[in-house]
């Protein structure tokens, strides 16, 4: 089997305990792997975390050159030149839930994506304007840039995706606060997916998905996971690979969601450093007996009751695209 690599970057003091938990999962699931950890400044301790607690892992000190929101063709063009012909990155708020060796072996030479909430592609008229390609294919659905798979093969597609990120259209619309930006030039991932839309057919460049709900667990709210993804995993039909901590982070002092899949699921495999969660929050007797149903089952109730709500307020279950 050969050697995978991953890879991640974190610039934020207090949220390198993500990165921890990755780590940590990682280590628990995957066999044969190495993790390439990117920090612009490491602090004080880590190393050594990382020496103790994840000995697959190596951190490296990695300053970006348009700013960390986008990063990931740049680090990932980084370690395809210097480290491997493989290289697969994970944001530092995605935990892995079992063995990733399942999943990359269909993919062949494809570009792997996280799937955006089973939404359709929507290549905008912004994105045209902005860098003046007309998108030639449409891809089935739109794209996350929270997991992401590239050979060298890609090498020409990542270094045009660093340049459109350079470009002074998009960096203009980065100065803007996020809802302000315009739709396609709002992150990366709206980049990308312009990107893997204008590829010309005989580039040879095909796309696989992490699907939302059965592979990977988009955690942001009660109806982002959705209701049939909660009972499928919930009793086994169904078997991610992830969960990814959208939004507001677990971690975070403001931190209140009582149904986080992503809380519970790190709860289950107690991959919880002493700083954080060392405190008194409470852990109810549903989520102590029954952890991993707990896991998927205890945000149900909201997640039934938003979905009602918006199908009365918008004619829809689905969440509008804005």
């Amino acid at each position: 089997m050969a050697l995978r690599h991953y890879c991640t970057f974190e610039d934020r003091p207090d949220a390198l305990i993500g990165v921890k938990l990755l780590a940590l999962s990682l280590e628990r699931h995957c066999r044969n792997f190495q993790f390439w950890i990117a920090l612009r400044n490491v602090p004080d301790g880590f190393w050594a975390w990382i020496e103790k607690n994840a000995p697959n892992a190596k951190v490296i000190v990695f300053e970006p050159r348009h700013g960390t929101w986008n990063i990931k063709a740049e680090i990932i063009t980084h370690f395809l030149s210097e480290v491997s012909e493989e290289v697969i990155w994970i944001d530092s708020d995605i935990l892995v839930l079992r063995d990733l060796e399942e999943l990359w072996p269909r993919c062949r030479d494809d570009v792997v994506v996280a799937q955006e909430y089973n939404y359709p592609a929507f290549v905008t008229s912004a994105q045209v304007e902005a860098f003046g390609l007309p998108p030639l294919t449409t891809l089935p659905h739109a794209v996350n840039s929270c997991v992401l798979r590239f050979t060298r093969s890609h090498v020409e597609l990542l270094r045009f995706w660093g340049l459109l990120l350079g470009a002074c259209k998009y960096q203009t619309e980065q100065q803007k606060p996020f809802a302000q930006r315009a739709r396609g030039l709002r992150s990366d991932q709206d980049v990308l997916e312009y990107i893997l839309s204008t590829v010309r057919p005989d580039a040879r460049c095909s796309v696989s998905y992490v699907r939302t709900g059965f592979e990977i667990i988009q955690d942001h709210g009660s109806t982002t996971y959705d209701f049939h993804h909660r009972l499928m995993n919930a009793f086994g039909f169904g078997h991610p690979f992830f969960v990814h901590a959208l939004g507001e982070k677990p971690w975070g002092k403001s931190f209140r969601r009582k149904d986080s899949a992503y809380v519970e699921l790190a709860r289950i495999y107690r991959e919880f450093s002493e700083e954080w969660f060392n405190d008194s929050r409470d852990v109810g007797w549903f989520s102590k007996t029954c952890p991993v149903m707990a896991a998927h089952l205890l945000g149900m109730p909201r997640c039934l009751a938003g979905k009602i709500w918006r199908f009365l307020s918008t004619g829809s279950f689905r969440r509008k695209l804005d």
